[in-house]
């Protein structure tokens, strides 16, 4: 359609980056008992490399894709897009934070989102998985 002025909303900040991990240190074991691993924490929830903001009819679009990330290696998600949907699961009338929580994952899982792409004379629906992460760290 015409212009997407009026925008509002913050950024999404769903990043593919993996948060910075470092090597668990090992716990030092007597002879004959098998080492063990400090508790570690779960690993940081990872996004797929995708900015949103939202449109003046309130609808999540993406504002940028980030380089060396899923979205970006895809080639497929493109400024513009409108995100309708996360997992099957619509997003209209999510908030920001909620639909963080929804893209948001474990690294080296994937999430299917189905996007709008409006186009003259004609739109159209499309799905993709991506991973969450950093694609490099997984071979993609």
């Amino acid at each position: 359609h015409g212009s997407r002025g009026g925008r509002r909303g913050a950024a999404a900040g769903v990043r593919g980056q993996a948060g910075g991990g470092s090597a668990q240190p090992m716990v030092v074991s007597k002879p004959g008992q098998a080492a063990k691993k400090s508790p570690s924490q779960p690993p940081q929830p990872a996004g797929v490399g995708l900015y949103f903001k939202t449109d003046e009819q309130g609808r999540y679009y993406v504002e940028m894709v980030l380089e060396n990330t899923s979205a970006a290696a895809t080639g497929v998600v493109k400024y513009g897009d409108v995100l309708e949907l996360v997992q099957n699961e619509s997003v209209v009338g999510k908030t920001l934070s909620q639909l963080r929580h929804m893209i948001l994952g474990p690294p080296g899982t994937y999430v299917n989102l189905s996007f709008l792409r409006e186009m003259d004379p004609d739109s159209f629906r499309f799905d993709v998985d991506l991973l969450r992460g950093d694609p490099r760290a997984y071979g993609e």
